[in-house]
């Protein structure tokens, strides 16, 4: 460029004021370069769609494989589809086949690892600890069931519905272990203003009415161990004469 021009320029640039005009002249003078930015980040985002769509990919297929498994594939497939979308649901669906085969031990293995992830549906997690309940009842653990039944209750993520139905399970199986002190707490809770919804729950009335006048059938007392008769004291031997 001869010197005249860069004399020109440079007078340009005196009159310009705002950040605009300064760019569009810049962009003039250094088009070549302006030209390789261009280009540069053209090719960047091309790859840039070409990662994402190819994770998209990934990810759908994953979904699909879990969906499309069947129930003999599904420990395997959720084994490769560690993230995918439908992964929690595809163990709820193994779980409960598990447990159709009595392998309970398996089942409750899937029910728990959809309720301790952060990140499954809470409906899942719902009908997962439901059923590990089920579970525990068929195996006479009322206390693993219990606790699972607490567990919802004590949980302001789920639904008012599902909270009452957690409570009254859970209260019937203090009642059948004999804790009805806890169980009656627990009803009065609910039967009173349910805390949620704010409207009294017409299945805790119902249960609670029924425990107060003594309709259930409770675990029998401990009787206390009857107390050992004293040993009859010896007669003293008479004294010989």
């Amino acid at each position: 460029m001869s010197n005249k021009n860069n004399k020109d320029i440079k007078g340009i640039e005196q009159v310009l004021f705002s950040d605009r005009e300064r760019a569009e002249l810049w962009i003039a003078k250094n088009w070549k370069k302006s030209a390789v930015v261009l280009v540069i980040l053209a090719v960047a985002a091309v790859i840039a769609h070409t990662v994402i769509t190819k994770q998209q990919e990934a990810a759908l297929e994953k979904e699909r494989a879990l969906v499309n498994a069947t129930v003999d594939q599904l420990a395997q497939v959720i084994e490769q589809s560690a993230g995918a979308k439908g992964v929690f649901a595809a163990r709820l669906r193994l779980a409960a086949s598990l447990a159709g085969k009595k392998d309970f031990t398996g089942a409750v293995a899937q029910y728990k690892a959809i309720v301790s992830a952060p990140e499954a549906d809470m409906m899942l997690k719902v009908a997962s600890y439901n059923a590990m309940a089920a579970i525990y009842e068929q195996q006479k653990d009322s206390k693993s069931a219990l606790e699972c039944f607490m567990a919802l209750e004590r949980n302001n993520a789920v639904s008012p519905i599902v909270k009452i139905d957690a409570a009254c399970n859970a209260a019937r199986l203090m009642i059948a272990s004999g804790n009805s002190k806890n169980a009656e707490k627990l009803l009065k809770r609910y039967a009173a203003i349910e805390k949620n919804s704010g409207v009294p729950s017409m299945a805790a009335q119902n249960m609670l009415l029924a425990l107060q006048n003594g309709e259930f059938a409770t675990a029998p007392a401990k009787k206390a161990a009857p107390a050992k008769k004293a040993a009859p004291a010896k007669k003293a031997v008479p004294a010989k004469k």
